[in-house]
């Protein structure tokens, strides 16, 4: 059977089918706030509210059916398109951009303005809150939290993206404000491996190249103040939110000629690294979750208890206040132009 190409108009399910994609938009109604889901969101979800099977092929049939249903234009309950409210994001793009001429330039301008000019609002915070998550279609779930209080949102999975952490590190290297990372991945060996080795690299690459930062003025700043935090997922997170039964068994995988086995230590795991002060918790190596087994309302609390417990309040107002009074003086001034 040749592969479906582009959108399909003659798609008719199966009963079955029809009943998963019909949970699949109660799910979508219901987490509507947080949308777009990724699918894996949506298949720990399946298995917490309607019983669906936890299995790799299950999740292969989820996957399959929910591309399908995409391609055939399918939409939620509310009207919107599936392929606006679930996420699968892989591609890196960097499009060009231009303006058609000076006056499209000046409408774009004056739009900007009005609809997304901000202030640095973590500017006087005592530090500067970063998110970082592994999977990249989580990103537009941390961005709606983060752009309400400043924070950058950075996503990165793997361990050999080294030409970033160096970038990173010597950019943050020269910075005057301390920076908290907050991170949320998978509970796994690949994902306590990768958090510590992202956390543990930029900090060596920052405390390499800060050195490097001129003196300007005393008092000297706190250049490469730089600390990581395991906000999720976590062993106290699935007991509190009860996620025991969407663990995953931590096991051999079969390739073709050979068995092969995880053997990174997993009996422990960092929570906290700050310079050389570093927090560690032991760990039942016999089970995994992954960070999208969280109920996406409940990240996105998390995600912003921690934000606010980290935040001056009369520091974040003031900047709130200074920034709509600079949006109306350059609206005027647009105007004029």
């Amino acid at each position: 059977m040749e592969p479906n190409r582009g959108f399909i108009d003659d798609w008719n399910p199966h009963d079955n089918t029809r009943q998963l994609l019909t949970n699949v938009l109660e799910i979508l109604d219901l987490y509507h706030d947080q949308r777009p889901l990724t699918l894996r969101q949506i298949y720990y979800r399946l298995i917490a509210k309607y019983l669906f099977p936890k299995s790799d092929e299950s999740l292969k049939r989820l996957m399959t059916h929910m591309a399908t249903a995409r391609r055939a234009r399918w939409r939620t309950n509310d009207g919107v398109l599936l392929f606006d409210v679930i996420r699968d994001d892989t591609a890196i793009r960097h499009p060009a951009n231009f303006f058609n001429d000076a006056a499209d330039y000046l409408d774009a301008a004056r739009r900007f303005v009005r609809d997304h000019f901000r202030l640095d609002r973590q500017d006087g915070q005592p530090r500067r809150i970063v998110l970082w998550c592994e999977a990249a279609g989580m990103v537009p779930q941390l961005r709606r939290i983060a752009e309400e209080f400043g924070n950058s949102v950075y996503c990165g999975g793997g361990f050999d993206g080294l030409t970033d952490k160096y970038l990173i590190g010597g950019e943050w290297a020269k910075s005057r404000q301390p920076i908290t990372v907050l991170h949320i991945g998978d509970h796994d060996p690949s994902g306590v491996h990768l958090f510590q080795a992202l956390a543990e690299d930029i900090i060596a690459f920052a405390d390499a190249l800060k050195q490097r930062v001129p003196i300007t003025r005393p008092p000297t700043p706190p250049y490469g103040d730089i600390e990581f935090v395991r906000l999720a997922i976590t062993p106290q997170q699935v007991i509190d939110y009860h996620l025991e039964e969407l663990s995953q068994p931590r096991a051999t995988s079969t390739k073709p000629g050979k068995l092969w086995k995880d053997d990174r230590r997993f009996d422990r795991f960092l929570v906290r690294l700050h310079g050389d002060d570093a927090t560690w918790l032991a760990n039942d190596e016999t089970v995994t979750w992954q960070a999208e087994a969280l109920p996406p309302d409940v990240l996105a609390t998390i995600i912003r208890d921690a934000i606010e417990e980290r935040l001056d309040a009369d520091q974040y107002e003031q900047m709130l206040t200074d920034e709509d009074e600079t949006r109306q003086d350059l609206i005027d001034r647009l105007e004029q132009v």
